[in-house]
């Protein structure tokens, strides 16, 4: 029989590594086992999520964040890894979604407890992309408090969203405590200390002695030049679907924003509102990361892409699927007054 080997990784707590290797090594679960658990817990993460687009946005949204995610081919890469327990990602958006549609005093308070301990899991199994998470998380608060024209409400958003981010935080900080205790063995200021240094080095920490070039090039780096490279630079497919795969992510930028003056041109003033606040509200997730771990991502290009697809993939396609099919509809019209 064989063992999973354990070594020294101090950048996290590593509480996936632990439920893998438990499940491994105590329970004789196979590898193959493990990496199904996974994808089956992301894929009911999806669905889930896809009711929930559906219920608080649209069911033409969530028809079209099902198809970017299942045809995405970053996603895909990232479904069964044991490291990066891609479900993790989406479990606080879940139960801070459902705050929009359960008004009892107590499933709201449970589904705070909820939203704490899963952003607390998260946090034990890996930092990266934390601030997407969180974003992402809020992202039907960000949206209702853009579109209300009442500022009484727009508050109200606003301070479920700075409450849902208040307490995911303290399941951060939690994680922190936990980690810095392990690292230091004990001391926990030496703990603290060593996670603020690999803070420094993968946000906006400078260190021009480094003996590695792309380190050396990604702390001096501008953050212009991070965005660029997510917007411009993409390399692969952006999504693996008919019709849709050739197009470029610059591209499908630049046509759902064209459709948006389209829309105002129109007069269709609220439509275009609308579509904005999808844009800001799901750019924010991706957009926070490549700002806030900026040497992170300047160097992570070859997986960080898969960012985009927390919302903003899915709303530039059905920003543009709209348009289409009210062209569609204009087109029916005029053939009709014809004949």
């Amino acid at each position: 029989k064989k063992y999973i080997q354990s070594f020294d990784y101090f950048s996290q707590y590593g509480l996936q590594g632990k439920i893998a290797s438990f499940l491994f090594n105590k329970l004789n679960f196979s590898i193959q086992s493990i990496y199904k658990i996974n994808v089956i817990a992301l894929s009911i993460v999806i669905v889930l999520l896809t009711l929930l687009f559906s219920i608080i946005f649209s069911k033409q949204l969530a028809i079209v964040f099902f198809i970017s995610i299942t045809f995405s081919p970053w996603v895909i890469s990232f479904a069964k890894n044991l490291y990066w327990i891609e479900f993790s990602w989406f479990l606080p958006a879940i139960f801070s979604w459902l705050l929009v549609i359960q008004k009892s005093k107590l499933e709201r308070a449970l589904l705070y407890v909820a939203i704490f301990l899963s952003c607390l899991f998260k946090c034990l199994s890996g930092y990266e992309y934390f601030s997407s998470i969180l974003l992402f998380a809020i992202a039907p608060f960000s949206f209702y408090c853009l579109m209300s024209n009442n500022l009484r409400k727009s508050l109200y958003y606003l301070s479920i969203g700075f409450k849902i981010c208040l307490i995911g935080s303290c399941g951060f900080i939690l994680a922190i405590i936990m980690h810095a205790d392990l690292r230091s063995g004990g001391v926990l200021s030496e703990g603290f200390n060593s996670i603020y240094n690999d803070v420094l080095h993968r946000t906006f920490g400078k260190n021009h002695e480094t003996s590695l070039y792309i380190e050396s090039l990604a702390m001096n780096s501008s953050i212009f030049d991070v965005l660029n490279s997510y917007i411009s630079h993409w390399k692969t497919e952006v999504i693996r679907f008919p019709l849709i795969k050739d197009l470029s992510f610059s591209t499908l930028l630049i046509i759902s924003i064209l459709c948006i003056f389209l829309e105002i041109y129109r007069h269709d003033k609220e439509e275009a509102r609308l579509n904005i606040s999808l844009l800001i509200s799901f750019a924010l997730p991706a957009i926070s990361w490549f700002i806030l771990a900026k040497n992170h991502s300047f160097i992570h290009t070859h997986m960080n892409f898969v960012l985009w697809y927390m919302g903003f993939i899915a709303v530039m396609l059905y920003i543009i699927f709209k348009e289409f099919v009210i062209a569609i509809q204009c087109e029916k019209k005029i053939y009709i007054k014809t004949i």
